[in-house]
């Protein structure tokens, strides 16, 4: 009965399947989602193998209203040239920046970069694998738009997700106030 947007890891053999996007439509319709509640990930990696087919198929995703991600960001196969013209609409840095930004100087330069360069091409930035409240602060000061870790919450059953649901509010406020960031 919970109306949340779901993110689905897809991978570059889906992506290659001719009907692809006319499939997800389908079961858009058979669930009775709506478009924007679905977020399709897909990692660098994935779009190296026929970048200009990938990106058209991804490019007809976001057409029809779906959210799509690059996942893993950073991990050294797509370059920032690459990163200009991905047709996504977030850009997840991989957890081995965030998990680091204490202990290697350069992983805050390159989320701070990483950053500035999405937010200038219109895309939104999620960190992955924020474990601390002081890396969520550092990332909120970046201009992280949004982030997912064990900081927010364990893998869990459907059941069990209900009941973090209900507490999400006090938790995320909590969270916050930890972090030195207000409302």
């Amino acid at each position: 009965g919970l109306e949340v947007p779901v993110s689905v890891n897809i991978s570059r053999y889906n992506l290659l399947q001719p009907d692809f996007p006319d499939m997800i439509e389908r079961y858009l319709e058979l669930f009775n989602i709506k478009e924007e509640m679905l977020e399709l990930e897909v990692t660098e990696r994935a779009l190296m193998w026929d970048i200009e087919y990938i990106s058209g198929v991804l490019n007809t995703l976001r057409e029809k209203g779906i959210v799509i991600s690059i996942d893993d960001f950073g991990t050294g196969y797509t370059s920032l040239n690459y990163m200009i013209d991905l047709p996504a609409d977030i850009i997840k840095i991989d957890k081995s920046f965030v998990q680091t930004l204490n202990s290697k100087k350069g992983s805050a330069r390159v989320v701070e970069i990483a950053t500035d360069l999405a937010h200038h091409q219109g895309k939104k930035v999620a960190p992955e694998g924020v474990e601390k409240t002081e890396t969520l602060k550092f990332l909120a000061d970046t201009g992280c738009d949004i982030a997912q870790g064990y900081l927010f919450g364990m893998p869990q059953t459907a059941g069990e997700f209900g009941v973090w649901y209900e507490n999400y509010p006090a938790h995320i406020s909590r969270l916050w106030s930890d972090a030195g960031l207000g409302d």
